[in-house]
């Protein structure tokens, strides 16, 4: 792969199911040309300059993650619909294309870290407190069309009653559809949490073999 990558910092590397690896930060070239933000390699390092469809306007978060169709989710990177802002999440198709059907939701802060379910909801921990303008403290879940999952209720990550500005860094999805979030906070919904908890979803994720 391209050693001279980034001139300032890549964030998240994804695979996709063809090998090819994403990358994703704030950088302005890579494989040697200017190519801003997200880039794409083969599975023997070579850059693929034709990949996004079209350069993120902006840097890319933390998060980055690959579905099971191709889609891929990354942090910020684009401006909302209205243009006033940008994307929490952005939803690409497996070409580098931005799905604009994909909701973007309004938050005061970024995403850090992404878990895709099943049944397409993504589960995203962060340094927001609100979200769609709902109080989401560090943790929330989103619907597979980008709306927020209000059955998926406010954890209030946070430190004490007068600091809920706690921040997930890191989540994992479980087999049994529990999630394990890390990061900066000590309370998880007023419970004593420090810097790890699991969060019960009420999925379960069911793998069978399928006879064929």
């Amino acid at each position: 792969a391209d050693p001279q990558l980034c001139c300032n910092v890549a964030r998240n590397v994804a695979l996709q199911a063809d090998g090819h690896v994403l990358v994703a930060g704030y950088f302005s070239q890579a494989g040697g040309t200017s190519h801003s933000f997200l880039a794409r390699y083969s599975s023997s390092g070579v850059f693929d300059a034709t990949f996004p469809a079209s350069l993120p306007p902006g840097p890319i978060d933390s998060g980055m993650t690959v579905g099971p169709d191709g889609s891929i989710y990354v942090a910020g990177g684009y401006p909302t619909s209205d243009h006033t802002d940008t994307r929490l999440v952005s939803k690409l198709t497996s070409a580098g294309a931005l799905v604009d059907s994909y909701d973007d939701l309004h938050t005061d802060c970024c995403a850090n870290t992404f878990a895709l379910q099943p049944n397409g909801k993504l589960l995203i921990g962060g340094n927001f407190q609100q979200l769609g303008d709902q109080p989401r403290h560090a943790l929330a879940r989103l619907n597979a069309d980008g709306t927020l999952d209000s059955t998926f209720a406010d954890l209030a990550f946070s430190f004490d009653a007068t600091n809920p500005n706690g921040s997930i860094f890191g989540i994992a999805a479980q087999a049994d559809g529990k999630v394990l979030a890390v990061g900066n906070f000590t309370l998880v919904g007023a419970r004593p949490r420090q810097y790890a908890a699991r969060v019960v979803t009420g999925d379960v994720v069911v793998s069978r073999l399928s006879g064929q």
